[in-house]
């Protein structure tokens, strides 16, 4: 017996091996929720394939690592297994399972779900092995060996049986002499594991420091914690193929140590160890200048391990109380003083010691946001990212400092921080990653479009080594360069165990990322990936956002939705395990490596289970050598082939990388169908030659038959054919003559037919005849009228001959109606609508008596209708109608708004009118141009074929209230600074022909504004950034005219868009300085890219009025007005800059001392250009006299004329003088 102190000595020192190792051992267990059978286990062992035998109290069950499989004794089957109740399992030398169950029986398993069973008539009470490897059977004292089918009795003697283990039991009892020990393990590491029946896990470690075994490890179960077994008494501990050790329980299933899991540490919420941790997941992590660890959680706020208690304990705040934002943390930073800063919803806590304090963005100027994400020590200076800014924190002064351009970050959402260098680098929720610099803003933002794997980003990490910026994103990782751009893209097709990648470590050549689908590992030269096994014993799958962090000494802290797991990465070791591969044919496992099948059954099918239970999975792949070049990833699914031809076939497989090795599985041997072996053809050639020889016989015989028939029919025929010849020539001459009447018909019904079809023909030909030989005599006749001196006469034939030349004209714009485009409705009152409509007829010469009303039999008169449509709907047919109206002859056209549609009757007395209604229908362009706009607006003409009277239908929409126009902007609208200085298009025009007119210009790059006060103009044109005036339709007021012909508004390109052709309107308008006057209809291609090609010749125009406008100021002592003399001082700074890459428009703003407005009103108003077009204009106008003179090369240049990049510089020359500076210079030297 040991004396009290050497006892007490040994106790002390297995409290002490239990302290430094205890619960690093994690297990993970399997019970009847998993799938066993029975939660008793009595043996465990594994196959040749791997997988894991379980004996339990009722059922065998086999576990591959994917699925447990359940065998029981089934009476009607004899092919199942013997019994359900089972005490052990053993494998023979020929890898056969055999089975000891309880009915005086055992069993061997055959393969392919099948048991052979042998009978006793005793109760076999052990299994073991002989000294050949065979099964021995243990019976009343007596040994039997399975040998030919049968058990035979055999000496003791032969039988291994080992008393190693009750000296392995001793070194246990010593220190244990009350244990009763069930079973006794030496792994292959040469540690030693007891199975006491009632007390836990016992386990000696090998170790150079335990050559005494005096260090004892003792596991018990813990309802608490998810990684211990789930049983005190275990029945067995079983080692298998892959060295991972297994513990059958009574009442608790099995339970697997995890190979590896004492090298990662983990803290979980528990009630005895950890009582005060809360059950939630880890936002932040830190530790303190006493390497104390400080967690933060997502609503509970902060914990800290406490060295006096040994447990972590809350840091209560009391303002939490109040306002519970203050428990929301997001982060956590412990700078080089040892200050602890930490990041929440409600603002920043500083915690000093046991003290802290609150600084909140709403009591501290230059604090930009509550929501903090994440720390960034520079020296003296913290930056802190917050969800709406980032802030800038001087350590020294302990307050918020103002950076240049900081506004510019308030509307980034901004997740991390880091800085290298001056640039600050920065993760944002949805704009990607940013670069800034105080000096110059924002430097470049990275997204999608610029390659990387997604938008929203969670962490950045800077490699100084390689320059290389890794970041975390939603989509994966991915790996810039900024001068190579992005090198590589992560997604889990490489690896990664989840797209959301949350965390970024680094450790020697490795990068460590946390996702939410665990953690792994990716090489910084190659870039592979490698996936760390989730059964580890880490605190869950999932880890969290913002839940990284690493010491100084390097350890790898990873928060998730359950705890905390660290480890030291340069002690962690892992090797994957390759897999077994449990392979079945056709269905069964039990197969040759080489098998022949006929040509018939010419389709097999191969299942592949991978086997091992603990890492991850490498790839496999797979390929049928003999049809297949390329390799295919097994994903689980089975594997068929059919219909193969004949021939030898070999199926390969390999896992892992592409340099894996590959196992031959199966060799499939196709023979050929029967009509390709010899005896087939032989059989084929003597048949033939068989058929042949009495096809001949017998032809032979016939023949002559044949030929006497054949005689007699000839004499009888030769009669009946001269009879039927002459029958055949009268009827020949019937048909000749009824074919001359054929044809005779024929030509009259074509000539007819030609007349019809070219009816429309003949139209456009006098059409085409009119215009192109009327129109230029037209011409020629009103210029000579034009010289004649004045008088009446003079002016009546002026007249006559403007309408003559407005009717032929019009019939050039008839044929583009049907490229008006689609139908595009706006809403308009259809009494303005119809209004103005009447008031158009009404100032045209008539004649006849014309009367013209409306109805309006809905509650609003507010509809929605294509009014350019229904406008020229109306001009083109009334245009045709009153042409053919007597002067005592009426005209009514009355037009009634119903629900749901306009209703437009038209009646008249005119006899002409009626007489020539069909050739108007078929032969006049008018009324195919009103027909084809009827179609348009889905409309339908009913006639009343008694006296000239017709109806027309047109579909409108009635609206009760007015919508808001979508996709019109409108000039008052305008507020945004930034939109005010877009290039943009100044569209005057009705308001209730907004619409119709935006669809025309729908498309064009610039900015469409719309204005229909002609008193707006003149603000419009200086308070944005006009490139054209585009007119709709107005009347030519005095009022319009004063505005249009201001200097500002006519030095604009301009179209005046017109509703009907009018040489006199035409003229007035091209003499007020419009450009371009373009009637309607017209397709609106054409009309835009009219009006790009009137913006496109502007630039070089407003440079040469910049080039005039310095040569006035230079020779002029005296400028008119203040503005121009401002501009004379503004160009001449420009001239002095010139040659500087950093000037720009906010530093001429600087120096003149005048607001961003002021000057770009002032340079509209006397260049008519904005400040930055002219500095452009100026440096290129620089670089043209640099290229003719030859004296430098193109970057020279660039630079001299203050371009920081040649690029840019000739893409620039290009787009203003049509051509690149080489091209240029080159033309210039010839």
């Amino acid at each position: 017996m040991k004396t009290p102190p050497k006892h007490t000595s040994v106790l002390f020192i297995l409290l002490l091996g239990q302290l430094v190792l205890a619960q690093q051992l994690k297990f993970k267990s399997f019970t009847t929720k998993e799938g066993l059978s029975n939660n008793s286990v009595k043996d465990m062992v594994s196959d040749k394939y791997g997988r894991l035998w379980i004996a339990t109290w009722d059922g065998l069950n086999v576990y591959d690592g994917n699925t447990i499989k359940v065998y029981k004794h089934e009476v009607q089957d004899s092919t199942s297994l013997s019994g359900n109740i089972i005490s052990a399992l053993i494998k023979d030398h020929h890898n056969t399972i055999w089975v000891l169950t309880d009915n005086k029986s055992i069993a061997r398993y055959l393969g392919d779900d099948k048991f052979q069973q042998f009978h006793f008539q005793q109760q076999p009470q052990a299994l073991a092995l002989t000294n050949t490897g065979e099964i021995a059977v243990s019976i009343a004292q007596k040994w039997f060996s399975f040998n030919e089918g049968e058990f035979l009795a055999i000496d003791k003697e032969r039988v291994v049986i080992t008393n190693e283990l009750e000296v392995l039991k001793s070194f246990l009892l010593q220190n244990y002499p009350q244990l009763i020990i069930n079973d006794v393990l030496k792994d292959n590491a040469g540690n030693i594991w007891y199975a006491p029946r009632r007390n836990g896990l016992y386990i000696i470690p090998n170790t150079p420091q335990n050559v005494h075994n005096e260090i004892i490890e003792h596991y018990t179960h813990d309802v608490y914690s998810p990684y211990s077994f789930t049983s005190n008494e275990i029945e067995k501990i079983y080692q298998d193929e892959f060295g991972n050790i297994w513990l059958a329980h009574k009442d608790g299933g099995i339970s697997m140590a995890y190979t590896g899991s004492e090298q990662i540490t983990t803290i979980i919420p528990h009630p005895v160890k950890f009582p005060h941790l809360p059950n939630e997941t880890i936002r932040a992590i830190t530790k303190d200048n006493k390497s104390n660890i400080w967690l933060g959680y997502y609503t509970k706020g902060i914990f800290y391990y406490s060295e006096a208690t040994q447990c972590f304990l809350p840091f209560e705040i009391e303002e939490a109380n109040e306002y519970p934002d203050w428990n929301r943390i997001r982060s956590m930073y412990t700078d080089s003083k040892g200050t602890l800063w930490v990041g929440t919803y409600n603002g920043l806590i500083k915690i000093t010691g046991n003290d802290y304090q609150l600084i909140n963005a709403e009591k501290t100027p230059n604090f930009p946001n509550n929501r903090n994400y994440a720390f960034a020590e520079d020296h003296s200076t913290l930056w802190i990212a917050c969800w709406g800014g980032l802030g800038k924190l001087n350590l020294t002064s302990n307050a918020f400092e103002r950076f240049e351009h900081q506004d510019k970050l308030n509307n980034y959402h901004i997740r991390h921080v880091i800085k290298h260098k001056d640039t600050l680098v920065l993760a944002t929720e949805e704009q990607g990653v940013l670069f800034f610099t105080e000096k110059q803003g924002i430097l470049k933002q990275l997204t999608l479009a610029n390659g990387i794997s997604g938008n929203s980003i969670y962490k950045l990490y800077f490699d100084k080594q390689t320059g290389n910026y890794w970041i975390a994103t939603l989509g994966g990782v991915s790996v810039y360069h900024p001068q190579k751009g992005v090198i590589k893209n992560l997604t889990e097709e490489d690896g990664l165990p989840s797209h959301m990648v949350y965390g970024l470590l680094e450790n020697n050549k490795k990068i460590w990322i946390s996702t939410t689908k665990g953690i792994a590992t990716v090489n910084k030269e190659n870039y592979l990936v490698n996936k760390l096994p989730k059964d580890q014993g880490w605190q869950g799958e999932e880890f969290s956002e913002g839940a990284v962090y690493q010491d100084v000494k390097g350890m790898l802290f990873f928060g998730g939705i359950s705890g905390l797991s660290y480890l030291q990465p340069d002690a962690y070791q892992y090797k994957m395990q390759k897999p077994k591969l449990h392979v079945t044919v056709d269905g069964k496992e039990s197969f040759s490596k080489h098998i022949s099948k006929s040509f018939q059954d010419n389709t097999f099918t191969v299942s592949i289970t991978p086997v091992h239970f603990s890492g991850v999975t490498p790839k496999i792949e797979y390929r049928l050598k003999g049809l297949e070049d390329h390799w295919s990833a097994y994903q689980g699914q089975k594997i068929m082939y059919k219909n193969l031809a004949a021939g030898n076939y070999t199926l390969l497989t390999k896992m892992g990388s592409e340099n894996g090795e590959v196992n031959e599985l199966l060799q499939v041997e196709i023979k050929a169908p029967f009509y390709k072996t010899t005896v087939f053809y032989f059989i084929a050639i003597v048949l033939v030659f068989s058929i042949i020889a009495m096809l001949m016989i017998r032809k032979q015989i016939r023949s002559k038959q044949i030929q006497a028939q054949m005689e007699a029919k000839i004499k009888e025929r030769t009669a009946v054919i001269e009879t039927q010849k002459l029958a055949l020539l009268e009827a020949n001459q019937a048909m000749e003559e009824r074919n001359q009447q054929l044809n005779a018909q024929k030509e009259e019904v074509l000539a007819l037919h030609h007349q019809l079809k070219n009816s429309d023909f003949e139209v456009d030909k006098f059409k085409t005849f009119v215009l192109n030989s009327f129109k230029p005599k037209l011409s020629g006749l009103l210029t000579h009228v034009g010289e004649l001196p004045p008088s009446s006469q003079k002016q009546l034939i002026n007249e006559a001959l403007i309408k003559l030349v407005n009717k032929i004209s019009e019939w050039d714009y008839l044929d583009q109606v049907s490229e008006l485009g689609e139908v595009i409705s706006s809403q308009i009152h259809f009494k303005t609508l119809i209004t103005k409509i009447y008031e158009q007829l009404q100032n045209q010469s008539i004649v006849c008596q014309l009367t013209l009303s409306f109805d309006i039999l809905t509650e609003s008169d507010l509809i929605a209708v294509d009014v350019l449509r229904i406008k020229l709907l109306f001009q083109y047919l009334s245009n045709e109608l009153i042409k053919y109206v007597e002067a005592n002859a009426s005209l009514t056209i009355s037009a009634c708004l119903e629900t749901q549609e306009i209703k437009l009757s038209v009646s008249s007395s005119s006899s002409l009118l009626k007489n020539q209604w069909e050739n108007i229908t078929q032969y006049s362009p008018y009324y195919k141009a009103a027909h084809t706009l009827m179609k348009d607006l889905g409309g339908k003409i009913v006639n009343n074929e008694s006296a000239f009277q017709f109806t027309i239908h047109l579909p409108v929409v009635n609206v009760k209230e007015v919508a808001k126009r979508s996709g019109v902007v409108q000039l008052k609208h305008l507020e945004n600074k930034e939109v005010k200085h877009q290039a943009s298009i100044l569209v005057f025009c009705e308001e209730e022909e907004m619409q119709p007119v935006n669809y025309l210009l729908q498309g064009m790059p610039e900015q469409l504004v719309f204005e229909h006060e002609v008193k707006a103009l003149a603000s419009a044109v200086q308070q944005i950034n006009v490139k054209a005036l585009v007119i709709y339709n107005a009347r030519l007021s005095s009022e319009f005219v004063q505005v249009i012909t201001q200097t500002g508004i006519k030095h604009l390109p301009s179209v005046y868009i017109a509703e009907q052709i009018d040489l006199h309107i035409e003229e007035l308008v091209l003499d007020y300085g419009v450009n371009s006057v373009i009637y309607l209809p017209i397709h609106k291609n054409f009309l835009q890219k009219k009006i790009s090609f009137l913006i496109s010749q502007q630039p070089q125009k407003a440079s040469n009025e910049v080039i005039d406008f310095l040569a006035s100021a230079t020779q002029s002592k005296s400028l008119i007005n203040p503005h121009q003399k401002l501009v004379k001082q503004a160009l001449e700074i420009i001239r002095q800059e010139i040659s500087n890459p950093d000037f720009n428009v906010d530093k001429l703003i600087s120096t003149l001392e005048i607001s961003r407005t002021k000057c770009y009103r002032v340079f509209k108003e006397v260049l008519q250009q904005s400040p930055s077009d002219v500095i452009i204009n100026l440096r290129l106008q620089k670089a043209k006299e640099l290229l003719v003179q030859g004296s430098l090369n193109i970057s020279e240049i660039s630079f001299e004329c203050g371009f920081k990049d040649p690029k840019y510089f000739s893409r620039m020359f290009k787009k203003h003088y049509g051509s690149s500076p080489k091209s240029y210079k080159m033309k210039q030297n010839k």
